[in-house]
């Protein structure tokens, strides 16, 4: 009989038989913190020899290998499933068989039973076969900046300062991890990071937004552009903004490409030596 788990990057988890809900209410099996995730999200049927997976009418979808879920549809071990910004990965546990990795086990680890977990990493959902759409545009790190960028003007919307805090943390965790592997984020998530950072720290009166902003633009090499500068300056007056740290690096950081700035790029920067002025007077 085939058993099934979802795995994490850091964990396990084995499905019972019958109905399992994933989403962010605690009355789900799998409770996710995470605002991309709607209250009830995710179905999943579980039998003896079969798993099916239903999209509880999400706000945001779900993707089965990149591809999104229409309706009910059966999903086999190695499959990938993403509910919002989480990914699980599905196996399939064979008691019959030992885990040729792991090597001969003669109990149990961590509440895992002994039985081999094989992930049958070369069959996919077939477009042909499963009701699927395709999901626009790719479903890389780029899509998920979007989807981010649209969920955090929902939540700006609904005058929710914490909630709009936890979606921009995680845009910029989003942005981070690209930059880290070379990727330098698109001109459309910058601006759209640049006006919820801003407008947090507007509404929150925390500079810590302001920070985070600096130090995104330094790790990008970029110069603000002249609207965020005006705004910026206005900003900093009205929350008394007056930890120079950030601006301070970041400024470090354009210096050492001044030479290569064209003469809008150098008045910017001037722009934000004036900034640092403002905020630290014996700078």
């Amino acid at each position: 009989m085939a058993r099934f788990r979802l795995r994490t990057a850091t964990h396990e988890l084995e499905l019972p038989e019958g109905a399992f809900t994933i989403g962010r209410s605690s009355t789900c099996d799998l409770a996710v913190d995470d605002v991309l995730v709607s209250r009830r999200h995710l179905l999943l049927r579980v039998a003896a020899e079969q798993l099916l997976a239903e999209d509880l009418g999400s706000r945001n979808g779900v993707l089965i290998n990149g591809l999104r879920l229409a309706r009910p549809t059966e999903i086999h071990g190695g499959d990938c499933i993403q509910v919002g910004s989480q990914e699980f990965r599905v196996l399939v546990l064979d008691s019959s068989a030992a885990d040729p990795e792991a090597g001969p086990k003669t109990g149990s680890q961590e509440g895992v039973p002994t039985s081999r977990v094989q992930p049958s990493g070369s069959r996919r959902l077939d477009p042909a076969r499963v009701a699927i759409e395709p999901e626009t545009g790719d479903t890389t790190a780029a899509s998920i900046h979007s989807l981010l960028i649209a969920v955090a003007d929902k939540a700006m919307n609904l005058e929710s300062p914490e909630d709009s805090g936890r979606v921009v943390d995680n845009l910029l965790r989003s942005l981070w991890g690209a930059i880290a592997r070379g990727v330098p984020p698109a001109e459309e998530h910058l601006r759209g990071t640049t006006k919820f950072l801003l407008t947090l720290a507007e509404k929150t009166t925390h500079g810590s937004w302001l920070d985070k902003l600096f130090e995104l633009y330094g790790a990008c090499g970029r110069v603000l552009d002249d609207t965020t500068l005006e705004r910026l300056h206005d900003i900093v007056r009205r929350i008394k903004y007056s930890n120079p740290t950030a601006l301070r690096a970041y400024l470090e950081v354009l210096r050492r490409r001044q030479q290569t700035m064209n003469a809008n790029e150098r008045f910017r920067m001037s722009r934000l030596e004036s900034l640092l002025r403002l905020v630290s007077p014996t700078s």
